[in-house]
């Protein structure tokens, strides 16, 4: 997982959107004028990268914003089917407000269950209760007591209860048992219409409708066996002969048996339902139950991947993080009054962390001349002779080894001593004299605070540091921009603010302009591609170039060498032109092409005042020169590039000079040096009038403004 961009929504001065990319091997570069917003930026980027701390910053400013991090493919297998993530541009978007980054666990899965079986199974359950139902009544009813239509000729018939007791059928006993198939069939149905469909959600699904249906019991009845004959007195009256009485016997014993394994049977097959529905309500249950339990084991199993997240997240963004300004995050101060705050706002800073003892702890462990259970972070832990030791040590070979290059030559070096428990860092001055580092300069204190820092952070790391250069000469500062792009080489990032054109990066690569608008502060990114930062600066220089990037909420004026620059400005003065829009930029000879086509190129704000021999160079010039052709007509088509008036005859600034006004003049007399005297223009007070007219025409063209009467 890879920080790839922080997009801060709300801190202090930025009220609209800013987005800080983090490239792999190059540095941030933030450029804009004081006040722009530059150091609230860091503090944003701090607060967020800091372990999420707030403690150096005003709660009523808590950074607002958004992280966007790569994953790769095994990561987003495993977070994304149980994290709620968004994904924008394949960046994975994390929320960040106030103190911690947010991410939420995927809520649930609608878990969806299909319940066709059980409808099916439901409904030949009750077809077969009905069923058994029928023929269990049918046969009770003509057993009953009260129907003499069929056993008149016959004693009472005495039933059989499933308990063993005898009872003689009545009306009333039948209507018990019909109200106990009648609930038992209501309640197979209300079960039968609840699975109505062929799919059932688990969060849809009620307990209640299994829990609260009951099995009614239904009771047996059965002829009890005994021998049921007509009396011979009976039979005599109704005039049957013996052998019809025998029949008449037989006939009714046999039917009394049929009566009997049909209610035995009915009865069965009831009960057989009933406990087919008894069962099928508990495999019901069991598969809810059990998918239930399933997605509580899934919902502990996305809590656990949340967790690892956040863990794999404070890797990735709360990595160790360093904040150095000018004020409070120096690790010496020059003087020891409120020394106690100042080391406090130092370890807030430096995420509680002392790079002094830190960067020696790390050496010696390195040199492993540790013991069980020592380190140098524990100082006052040490004995005298193990810390004699430990200095030496460092003497000889950490602080040799880590002595900036601009200071060779100014210094001897460095020596840590132990004072009152502490070590303590001296400079060695030429002459002999040990200073301490708090009572040196401001420059040194700052430097040997970046220094040590440098010398512990690791890849992954962060520095933050703002306004690297205000303190260092440019000799140092250019020193300082080499070491902060070794230290982007090593996958540390690295993120400055800076007002110094010798701390902007040869390729412009990650540069941002800072700018205070109406919106609050907005950040225009530089595009990263080597070709313009390597022309301009082959061209111009690398400090003339970065004055295209310090000015880039200005319109680029770009002209032919120093002589037109300080024509147009002079005569802007006499006309009354507004020049405050604009930077001048002199390019001397054909590279004014090179720049007018990387400004067009690149979508800079940009006019180009060109000399017209431009027009007409030679083929053989042209074949000499890689690209002009084409470069020409692009330039030629552009509305922001300006060509010298077409009827002169050297096609040049020149031209818009009269040909009585001497001031255009180097060396009036050498035909070979017709040139324009930045001297003589400065030096000259009045211009004919054809010259003055030229000039004005000249800036009408351009689209330089007029500047207000009143203003003049």
């Amino acid at each position: 997982m890879q920080l790839k961009k922080i997009e801060i929504l709300n801190y202090k001065s930025i009220n609209t959107p800013v987005t800080i990319n983090f490239n792999y091997g190059e540095p941030v570069t933030l450029i804009g004028k004081n006040g722009s917003g530059k150091t609230n930026i860091l503090e944003a980027l701090k607060q967020t990268l800091g372990s999420g701390r707030t403690t150096a910053f005003s709660h009523n400013s808590a950074m607002q914003g958004t992280y966007y991090f790569s994953l790769s493919q095994e990561e987003l297998d495993m977070y994304f089917n149980h994290i709620e993530l968004n994904a924008e541009d394949e960046l994975i978007k994390v929320d960040y407000c106030g103190e911690k980054p947010s991410v939420r666990a995927i809520t649930s899965k609608v878990v969806q269950i299909s319940v066709k079986e059980f409808h099916d199974e439901l409904e030949d359950i009750l077809s077969d209760f009905k069923s058994a139902s029928r023929t269990y009544i049918s046969n009770l009813k003509k057993i009953e007591n009260d129907d003499y239509a069929y056993f008149n000729l016959y004693p009472q018939i005495e039933c059989e209860s499933l308990k063993g007791s005898l009872t003689h059928l009545t009306k009333r006993i039948l209507g018990d048992v019909q109200n106990q198939i009648d609930r038992q069939t209501k309640d197979i149905k209300e079960v039968l219409d609840y699975f109505k469909g062929d799919s059932f959600t688990l969060d849809s699904f009620n307990y209640s409708k299994l829990n609260y249906s009951y099995t009614y019991p239904i009771s047996l009845y059965t002829i009890k066996e005994q021998e049921l004959l007509i009396s011979p007195i009976i039979a005599k009256s109704i005039g049957l002969t013996k052998e019809a009485l025998e029949k008449a016997n037989k006939k009714f014993s046999k039917e009394l048996l049929r009566i009997n394994d049909c209610l035995k049977d009915s009865y069965d097959r009831l009960k057989t339902q009933i406990e087919r529905f008894e069962q099928l309500k508990n495999k019901i249950s069991s598969v809810f139950s059990k998918a239930e339990d399933n997605r509580y084991t899934e919902r502990d199993e996305r809590d656990k991947i949340k967790q690892k997240f956040l863990q794999e997240l404070k890797n990735a963004a709360f990595a160790h993080c360093y904040y150095l300004d000018n004020e409070t995050t120096l690790l010496f101060s020059s003087s020891r009054d409120n020394e106690y705050a100042k080391q406090q706002a130092s370890q807030i800073n430096f995420n509680y962390r002392n790079p002094i003892l830190e960067a020696l702890h790390i050496f010696l462990s390195d040199k492993g001349v540790y013991r069980e259970n020592e380190s140098f972070l524990e100082y006052d832990k040490l004995s005298q002779d193990r810390r004699t030791k430990f200095i030496d040590l460092i003497n000889k070979e950490f602080l040799p080894m880590n002595l900036p290059e601009f200071e060779k030559g100014e210094i001897k070096g460095f020596i840590l001593k132990d004072e009152s428990n502490t070590p303590e860092l001296y400079v060695i001055e030429y002459n002999g004299t040990e200073i301490n580092v708090n009572n040196t300069s401001l420059g040194r204190r700052w430097y040997l605070t970046y220094l040590l820092i440098k010398s512990i952070l690791k890849p992954g790391d962060i520095l933050l540091i703002d306004e690297p250069a205000a303190f260092l000469h440019p000799q140092a500062q250019l020193e300082m921009k080499r070491e902060l792009n070794e230290l982007a080489s090593r996958s540390i990032f690295v993120i400055y603010a800076t007002h110094s054109p010798y701390m902007i990066p040869e390729n412009w690569g990650n540069v941002y302009n800072v700018k205070n608008t109406e919106a609050g502060t907005q950040v225009t990114q530089l595009n990263s591609d080597d070709e313009l930062s390597y022309a301009i600066k082959e061209e111009l220089g690398i400090t003339r170039s970065a004055d295209i990037l310090f000015n880039l909420d200005k319109t680029l004026l770009l002209v032919e060498g120093v002589a037109d620059k300080v024509c147009i400005e002079k005569f802007a003065d006499l006309l009354g032109y507004d020049l405050s829009i604009f930077e001048l930029l002199p390019c001397n000879g054909s590279p004014i092409l090179d720049v007018t086509h990387l400004c067009i190129h690149k979508n800079l704000k940009f006019k180009a005042l060109l000399d017209r021999d431009n027009l007409t160079k030679p083929p053989t010039w042209l074949a000499h020169k890689f690209g002009y052709k084409e470069y020409l007509d692009i330039i030629k088509n552009n509305k922001d590039c300006i060509f010298t008036p077409a009827n002169g005859e050297r096609k040049c600034l020149e031209d818009c000079f009269s040909e009585t006004d001497q001031a255009k003049y180097f060396e009036p007399n050498n035909k070979r040096q017709q040139k324009i005297s930045p001297q003589k223009i400065k030096q000259a007070i009045e211009f004919t009038l054809d010259t003055l007219n030229n000039f004005e025409q000249l800036f009408i063209q351009l689209g330089i403004p007029k500047l207000d009467k009143e203003n003049q």
